[in-house]
């Protein structure tokens, strides 16, 4: 759907749900309510934030994932913790979209190491916090080498 029918859906479904999480579902739907509304009540633009920032950055002193690991890592954190390990692969590659000749191979390198890292995680039952730390990482590779 577009995205004025998915902002339609989402606040019918939740009218306390702010601007900027709407526009996080949005994007997590790629046109699909029922994908969107998956995410809902587990502040997906808090992580997509945090995603943004990582790969604006860098990340050089690694705060900034240690951080979203330790958030993530706890067990209370379990369906946040899921949506990152689906969304993190998907950021990179929506920052892929938007790039061309060795940025792209880049961003599609580590779209394939997080693809990989985050499809085995659970199934693994690998540390949620070294995860998260690592997927960080590769988002942070998307940060402009100036940096």
């Amino acid at each position: 759907l577009s995205d004025g029918a998915m902002r339609a859906i989402l606040r019918d479904k939740d009218e306390s749900l702010s601007p900027t999480e709407i526009d996080a579902l949005i994007r997590a739907g790629e046109g699909s309510p029922g994908k969107a509304l998956r995410y809902l009540g587990l502040n997906l633009a808090d992580i997509e934030s945090a995603m943004a920032r990582i790969a604006q950055d860098g990340d050089r002193d690694n705060r900034q994932r240690l951080a979203l690991a330790k958030a993530l890592a706890i067990k209370s954190a379990k369906p946040r913790y899921e949506a990152f390990l689906e969304r993190a692969p998907a950021f990179i590659a929506q920052a892929a979209r938007h790039r061309s000749g060795s940025a792209l191979g880049v961003a599609l390198d580590h779209w394939e190491k997080a693809r990989l890292l985050a499809g085995g995680a659970v199934i693994l039952s690998l540390d949620p916090a070294a995860v998260v730390f690592e997927l960080a990482g590769h988002v942070a590779a998307l940060a402009p080498p100036s940096a």
